[in-house]
């Protein structure tokens, strides 16, 4: 139920490294947050710059919130590395909606968060089709025959923003209990009558 918004700026990024560096260099600019949002997350030679990127951002004081689909990413090689990166890690970050019967913690399998975002600040947003992994996702079968993924992405500015970053607010807060304050564009910024003026 997200207003439609005008005066934003899309650039369509179809390169999968392209879109990756694309978003490292956003994160450079951070000076309050970063929420990262994926399906399907994973540490390799691809996204490891991606990584340290977040590192930087928590060393200058900027809060680093990430979340990923614990289904989703737990299939992917290299998945026990990746959490002991977060967890060697300033990031505070959660696995939404976890399978861990023995804590309590039981949902229905096939019900995931298939989310993908990225949001710095109240000013640049990503969404698209992209997982955070090298395209091949790792697996040697396709590394075997070449298969890569092709996605397509976008990098975002303006008052979408706000909307892309009120998703990762309602996604945090059901796995963390930690209410996430939106910085938001002022009221001036949004159309009266969207269908009148949607870019």
């Amino acid at each position: 139920s997200m207003p439609l918004t005008a005066g934003n700026h899309v650039e369509l990024l179809a390169d999968y490294q392209q879109s990756i560096d694309s978003m490292i260099e956003a994160i450079g600019t951070a000076e309050q947050y970063v929420h990262v949002e994926f399906y399907i997350m994973a540490l390799d030679d691809m996204t490891s710059p991606f990584f340290d990127a977040l590192d930087a951002a928590t060393a200058r004081g900027v809060e680093v919130r990430l979340l990923f689909d614990h289904l989703g990413t737990r299939g992917i090689p290299g998945y026990k590395d990746l959490l002991k990166r977060l967890e060697k890690s300033d990031i505070s970050w959660h696995a939404m909606m976890p399978l861990k019967p023995l804590k309590w913690r039981f949902r229905r399998p096939d019900l995931r968060n298939h989310r993908k975002l990225l949001v710095v600040d109240d000013h640049v947003g990503f969404t698209g089709s992209l997982n955070l992994t090298h395209p091949s996702y790792n697996k040697p079968k396709n590394i075997k025959r070449g298969r890569e993924w092709v996605e397509l992405w976008m990098r975002l500015e303006g008052p979408i923003v706000a909307a892309v970053d009120a998703l990762f607010a309602a996604d945090w807060y059901t796995e963390s209990g930690e209410a996430v304050q939106v910085l938001t564009h002022t009221v001036g910024d949004l159309p009266r009558n969207p269908r009148e003026t949607v870019n």
